[in-house]
């Protein structure tokens, strides 16, 4: 009777229900149970459990490569994921000294299987009684996490392994700003736990550096510091592979199923690195479809999905106008999810957004998972891939992509899908023009340079310079003026990157393309024209060729006033914008003289936009103010640069008000400097 329970409570474990439990040791059925419900997040629970089959991985200390697929790595420190925590980290005594571990995978590499199966393994070890820690598992995806996880008292958590599942899918996290936020607040909030382990994507992470460097090797408590170690979860390798398709497919190697499903491994290596793949390898192989991309696959799964879930409801003949029908209803989900920064939606928001005509199975039989009052896709990639191809056909609803390295992926392979002219199951590409996908790949292009990931979003602003030169080629000067925009993007990538030869030369191009467009259309085009020449000037000023840079920055002012003087409201902050460039200039070669009458007219500029449109152009006035105050502080003019540190920082506290988190660290900014212009200040006296 005990090994049934068991087996029931883990069943996507297979058929392991006597390794569970040694007759010399039986485990505890009531205190087995009243150990699972109260220690691991329902969400996990019914999410995971439901697997039947759950291969062991390896993990590494060696990081996926960044330019391919990280099944074609090959690291030397293998570990299995079990052995190592649970007979070496969750110990009294460890043999190392790290007590946090981040454990990095992408999207559909398991690792919030993983953790649930480290919650069992730790258990089973030690037969849910004398355990070394007491445990927990928290998904970091539910509202009251990090409540749940400061629940337990201070002097209770050193007797705690704390597991915390998809930092990355955490509802505080909209953005950068926000992910450090609260980064903090978790170092906060599980400080002196005895051990602590954390899935995440490594891809999550705003900009371009390592994990290590975001995550930091130490963290500092209360008390102490602690160390953190950075994992990955390794590629499935053959034995593995191998092992899941004897127990999903056919342990017989002669099976047609099986010879196929070997057939489709062998060609697609990256499936290697997704187990979430392999979960639907018997859909895939009883597919037609060939298969070449990651987009094909889940292309595959997305419809064996639907149509599982739609059949036992409908006719035959209606079976796949039902599934279009779905589909495009889970991408309106998907879309408003990315529009409200949030990975779930409310049953009222969701009544809200579908069709009239969708019906009430699709809350109950589609991709979605329902969690007491709200939805949520049923897995993280099923809502990426819907944004990819929402990517593709809709540019303009492309905002952010932070964190969103599935999507991204999937989007490049509709991309070389779309201009291969392939087939999609749902034709959503097929209709697509060129001029579109251009679009899109150029705002792609703006959204990763948001985020500082510049050389991916470099590989987009070139594919949409490729299309639209190609356009222009077949249409002459229809395309110039988009030619002329994606240059000035990646100018400013490659001037962002320092990369200021390729900017000048971009910059110049764009030049020279908008002037040919104001000749003929100045009302549509002399803004652009002065935007490239304040851009240039930039160029000019960071690389020390000042004289040049005067003059560029001259001529952009002269068109901005003459704009200003029909539209002040358009284009004074441009105005703004080009005279404090001149005075960074001035500033820069030692005019100090000049560069503060300049300061002054810009304040006076931005000061009086701020009276009308205060939330807009406020910080810009304390931003001035906080520039000015560095200028009277070169010069020994300490009244003058108090008064304007002071003026600075009451503007950004009022800011603070209403959004701690954009602006507190300009308030801290602001008392720095008036600190320390008092001290030298009194020193000087």
């Amino acid at each position: 009777m005990i090994p049934a329970i068991i087996e029931g409570v883990l069943g996507f474990i297979g058929n392991i229900a006597s390794a569970l439990i040694s007759k010399e040791h039986p485990v505890s059925t009531k205190r087995w149970r009243k150990l699972y419900k109260d220690n691991i997040s329902e969400t996990l629970r019914k999410e995971y459990l439901k697997n039947k089959i759950y291969i062991q991985p390896y993990i590494t200390s060696t990081p996926p490569l960044l330019s391919d697929e990280p099944s074609n790595t090959e690291p030397k420190d293998l570990k299995l994921l079990k052995d190592y925590f649970v007979n070496e980290v969750f110990i009294r005594e460890p043999d190392e000294d790290s007590t946090v571990f981040f454990l990095f995978g992408d999207s559909g590499t398991g690792k919030s299987a993983a953790l649930v199966n480290l919650f069992v393994d730790y258990i089973k070890k030690h037969n849910a009684k004398n355990l070394p820690f007491k445990i927990r598992l928290i998904s970091l995806r539910e509202d009251n996490a990090l409540d749940q996880i400061k629940r337990i008292p201070d002097e209770e958590r050193k007797n705690y392994i704390l597991l915390l599942d998809a930092m990355d899918e955490t509802p505080e996290v909209k953005g950068p700003t926000h992910f450090n936020n609260f980064l903090n607040e978790l170092k906060t909030a599980f400080h002196d736990y005895a051990r602590v382990v954390i899935t995440c994507r490594p891809q999550f992470f705003k900009d371009n550096s390592s994990e290590k460097d975001i995550t930091d090797p130490e963290i500092q408590t209360s008390t102490d510091f602690v160390e953190c170690t950075n994992y990955y979860l390794a590629p499935f390798n053959n034995e593995q592979v191998q092992e899941y398709l004897d127990r999903a497919i056919s342990y017989r190697l002669d099976n047609p199923k099986r010879r196929k499903a070997e057939d489709i491994v062998n060609k697609h290596h990256f499936i290697t690195f997704r187990p979430l793949i392999l979960t639907y390898i018997q859909d895939i192989v009883e597919h037609d479809k060939p298969i070449d991309t990651t987009l094909d696959l889940y292309d595959i799964i997305i419809q064996s999905i639907l149509k599982r879930d739609i059949k036992k409801t409908i006719r035959p003949r209606d079976l796949n106008e039902k599934i279009l029908q779905w589909w495009e209803a889970s991408s309106l989900v998907a879309k408003y999810m990315y529009e409200n920064q949030k990975l779930d939606i409310t049953d009222s928001e969701l009544d809200s957004i579908l069709p009239n005509d969708i019906d009430k199975q699709f809350k109950q039989r589609s991709l979605l998972t329902r969690y007491g009052n709200t939805f949520h896709f049923s897995h993280k990639s099923f809502y990426e891939y819907f944004m990819a191809y929402r990517f593709l056909q809709y540019p303009k609803e492309i905002k952010q992509v932070y964190g969103m390295d599935f999507a991204l992926k999937i989007y490049k392979e509709a991309y070389q899908a779309w201009s291969k002219q392939k087939d999609t199951p749902f034709a959503v590409l097929k209709n697509t023009h060129p001029y579109t996908v251009a679009i899109s790949l150029n705002r792609v292009g703006i959204a990763l340079s948001d985020i500082n990931h510049f050389s991916d979003a470099e590989r987009y602003y070139k594919l949409a310079l490729e299309l639209f030169r190609q356009l222009e080629e077949e249409k002459n000067d229809t395309y110039k003026d988009d030619i002329a925009m994606v240059l000035n993007n990646l100018a400013n990538l490659h001037y962002s990157t320092n990369q200021y030869k390729e900017a000048e030369e971009e910059y110049n191009e764009a030049l020279s393309t908008y002037r040919q467009l104001a000749a003929q259309n100045p009302d549509a085009y002399l803004s652009y024209v002065a935007q490239t020449l304040n851009n240039i000037g930039e160029l000019h000023r960071v690389t020390n060729r000042y004289k040049e840079a005067e003059k560029e920055y001259n001529k952009a002012l002269t068109i901005r006033r003459q704009l200003a003087d029909k539209n002040p409201d358009a284009y004074m902050p441009d105005v703004a914008d080009t005279l404090e460039n001149l005075a960074n200039l001035y500033s820069n070669s030692d005019r100090l003289q000049i560069a503060e009458e300049e300061y002054k007219a810009v304040l006076s500029i931005r000061q009086k936009l701020a009276d009308k449109y205060p939330d807009a152009y406020l910080h810009k006035v304390a931003q001035t103010l906080f520039i000015m105050a560095l200028l009277y502080l070169d010069r020994k003019e300490y009244d003058s640069a108090e008064a304007a540190a002071l003026e600075s920082l009451e503007k950004y506290r009022i800011m603070a008000e209403k959004s701690h988190a954009a602006f507190d660290k300009y308030v801290k900014e602001g008392e720095e400097l008036l600190e320390d212009i008092r001290k030298v200040k009194v020193a000087d006296a």
